[in-house]
This record gives C-alpha cells, sequence and structure tokens, in this order.
C-alpha cells in the first residue's frame, strides 16, 4: 500500500461527501452512495501482486499507524456532519478495513502483531457503537475481519507467524504464486 493509496481514499471520501450532500430526497442517493463497496478496488488485492518482493522495503511501525491517522482525519471529515456520518459510516469502515488489513501485510514483521491489536481493538468497538455493518464485506472479508476481531494473535500466528519456526500462510502463498507467475 502506497502513501497516494491513503490520497486516493481521502479524495474518495471527500467526493461522495459533495456527491451525497443533499440528504433531503433519501430515495434518491447519490451515484457514489449506490456503488457498492463489494466492487471498490481492494487493496488487499496489492498484496497478491507479483510485483511484491519479500525483500522490498516494508513500513515501519510508524508508517503503519499513519494509515491509522489518515482514517482519523477522514472519519473527523465525515463526521463534521451527523447526517452524512449516518449514511457512509459503513463504507467507511470497510475502506478502512481493506487499507488496515493491507497495511498489516506490508508492515514489518516486528509490529504486525501489534498492529493486529490496535486493528481489533478498533474494530470491535465501531461493532459496540453499531458503525459496522457486515453486509458491506465480502464473505471471506467478513469471516477474517471476525477472526482478527476476536482472537488477533492467532490471527497473527496462524497467517503470519506459522508454527515450529515455519513461515506462516501468506508467505507460502506468496511464494508459491512467485514459482508459479515466473
Amino acid at each position: 500500500m502506497s502513501e497516494s493509496f491513503l490520497n486516493d481514499d481521502i479524495l474518495y471520501f471527500k467526493n461522495l461527501i459533495q456527491d451525497g450532500r443533499d440528504l433531503h430526497n433519501p430515495s434518491k442517493p447519490s451515484k457514489a452512495a449506490t456503488d457498492s463497496v463489494k466492487n471498490t478496488a481492494a487493496p488487499e488485492a496489492s498484496c497478491a501482486d507479483n510485483s511484491y518482493d519479500a525483500s522490498s522495503a516494508l513500513f515501519t511501525r510508524q508508517q503503519a499507524y499513519h494509515t491509522n491517522q489518515v482514517y482519523d482525519s477522514i472519519r473527523d471529515l465525515l463526521m463534521e456532519d451527523y447526517a452524512i456520518w449516518n449514511q457512509y459510516k459503513y463504507l467507511y469502515h470497510a475502506r478502512k478495513y481493506r487499507a488496515y488489513l493491507s497495511t498489516v501485510e506490508h508492515a514489518e514483521p516486528a509490529c504486525r502483531q501489534e498492529y493486529l491489536q490496535r486493528f481489533s481493538r478498533e474494530f470491535k468497538r465501531a461493532q459496540d457503537l453499531g458503525e459496522l455493518d457486515l453486509s458491506q464485506f465480502s464473505p471471506e472479508e467478513k469471516e477474517r475481519l471476525l477472526f482478527i476481531m476476536k482472537e488477533p494473535n492467532r490471527f497473527y500466528r496462524t497467517y503470519y507467524e506459522g508454527s515450529a519456526g515455519k513461515p506462516g500462510l501468506f508467505h507460502r502463498l506468496k511464494n508459491t504464486l512467485k514459482k508459479i507467475l515466473k
């Protein structure tokens, strides 16, 4: 995930707000509001990009948490108008999930587990506040999100750490894809 992706999300929500400002006629939502979250490009798709190299630069702890800061800013922007926040909070969390998952994938191994714990706390809080609609996620995304929310440490061990010192599932899949795509 790159800085440009985060900038794209900021612009996406700014445009969404501008296109959806007329909340007086809820029977005719803006075009942006009717676009399905499931049809938006997911940043996690970049994780399977064959140009990704495990030896490439990974996000430091500070760079990883920059994603959180950007999404805090987007949330602040949306919450300037409660009606706008209410209309787009589910979309916000679906895109935030994808950005956070991509950040985990690109973070230095030393900070992934800590990042997953914060990821879990933020989404549990969103669920407690009624800001999370699981129907906005594909079945695979929903399963993964619920796993992270319930057991972030186990998610880390399953997908990143592996067992008995072996690479985790994501690492093994990447290596397999690299071999196939050569």
